[in-house]
């Protein structure tokens, strides 16, 4: 079997019926094609590896998105704490000087009353003067009448007058007591309002002392630290060793899948690694005896829209050959562990609370000659996955690489 590279079409013979050209072969033995089956089954195993590296940088994303939102959420419920606070501030504040402000209206009014009540007692006072002063006259005048005359009625009609005269003597008297009781309450109320003014040029810093603007104040400070004592423990503390995390899986992941890179697209253009699934199953079932003739058969499939069925057919084909046992991958595991622990340079550099946190038992392994172990079971954990999700693995753990460059940069 040939295939025809100018006719893109397969052909049984040495030439091409289409175009005539002679054909070169693309069959190849038995053990050559399931060598580099083998060769695909350890990329496929690598790239497994970096699909967990992914799940754990996504669990340790939702923590970090949990504690993110609890962060945020109490540090915004402190902040409409010390709102709520300045503003009852203000408007305590804002109550005193009002009342400040009618006290001195109250003043200037109670000012107005004294000047009037004063004038009223003084006018009481002459009016009782005069009152008494004509009783007194009107009384002497008629005596001496009455000693001229000796006339009875002369003194009947002055002990008259005189009684008349006591009793609007009497009258007066209580309007000058009335008035100076009303001049007297004038006073003590002016007084009383004149103890409670602040004046205006020295009001802000007289109520600093207030004993309800102080209360007010010191709950206020009271917030604001456990604000920053919560800010200081979960932004540069906890939030920070969770975002640590997921640098640390990413770190990983990149750099496992970096390495795989310079072997593995040899045999692999790194663009056709979504197709991987389908270029096992096409040489695994002997559709094909090359990669590059796999990767034809996969073109053809897409153009014709078959392409969903054959990914379907190729996981469910691989996730049973997985599962069926790894004895004949075992020198294909070790190949690719010893490629990867040349090139992993980057797994002993991370702090160590970190590596302590994040997965100590699997980077141990990785960092050991045991790394084909976990390489088997990274293949088993992630033998119904597609080729397409793990290469969306890949892509996800680039956006959280170039996530924690962005918050590197803005840090």
């Amino acid at each position: 079997m040939g295939y025809c590279e100018h006719c893109d079409r397969e052909v049984t013979s040495k030439f091409c019926p289409g175009c005539g050209k002679e054909i070169q072969s693309t069959s190849a033995s038995q053990e050559n094609i399931s060598s580099l089956v083998n060769e695909l089954y350890a990329l496929r195993a690598g790239l497994s590896l970096v699909a967990q590296e992914r799940d754990s940088a996504d669990a340790a994303q939702e923590v970090y998105d949990r504690k993110e939102f609890y962060f945020n959420n109490t540090t915004n419920q402190f902040n409409v704490e010390l709102n709520d606070q300045a503003e009852k501030y203000q408007s305590v504040l804002k109550g005193k000087k009002d009342a400040n402000k009618n006290t001195r209206k109250e003043m200037y009014d109670e000012q107005f009353h004294m000047k009037y009540r004063k004038e009223d007692f003084v006018k009481s006072i002459f009016a009782l003067c005069v009152g008494l002063l004509i009783t007194i006259a009107v009384v002497v005048g008629m005596s001496i009448a009455y000693s001229y005359a000796k006339e009875p009625f002369i003194l009947v009609a002055a002990g008259f007058m005189g009684i008349c005269g006591l009793a609007v003597c009497g009258f007066l008297s209580s309007n000058v007591a009335g008035n100076y009781g009303s001049y007297k309450d004038s006073c003590n109320k002016y007084a009383e309002l004149s103890s409670k003014y602040i004046d205006e040029s020295v009001i802000d810093s007289v109520l600093e002392g207030d004993t309800d603007l102080v209360r007010i104040s010191q709950a206020y400070y009271s917030i604001e630290q456990k604000k920053q004592k919560h800010i200081e423990t979960g932004l540069y503390s906890e939030l920070e060793i969770k975002n640590q995390k997921i640098a640390v899986h990413t770190e990983t992941g990149m750099e496992i899948y970096n390495s795989l890179v310079p072997h593995y697209s040899k045999i692999l253009d790194e663009r056709d690694w979504q197709n991987l699934d389908l270029v096992i199953f096409m040489l695994e079932t002997r559709r094909a005896d090359s990669i590059k003739e796999a990767l034809h058969l996969v073109d053809r499939a897409r153009q014709t829209e078959q392409i969903v069925n054959m990914i379907t057919s190729a996981t469910q084909t691989i996730c049973g050959t997985i599962n069926r046992g790894f004895s004949f991958l075992q020198d294909s595991m070790v190949k690719c562990a010893t490629i990867l622990s040349s090139q992993l340079s980057a797994i002993n550099r991370t702090q160590e609370i970190i590596l302590d946190e994040v997965s100590s038992t699997k980077r141990a392994v990785l960092a050991s000659n045991d790394l084909n172990k976990q390489l088997s079971a990274a293949l088993a954990a992630k033998s119904s996955v597609s080729s397409e999700q793990l290469m969306d693995d890949v892509h996800q753990l680039r956006i959280y690489a170039e996530n924690d460059a962005i918050k590197r940069r803005n840090s």
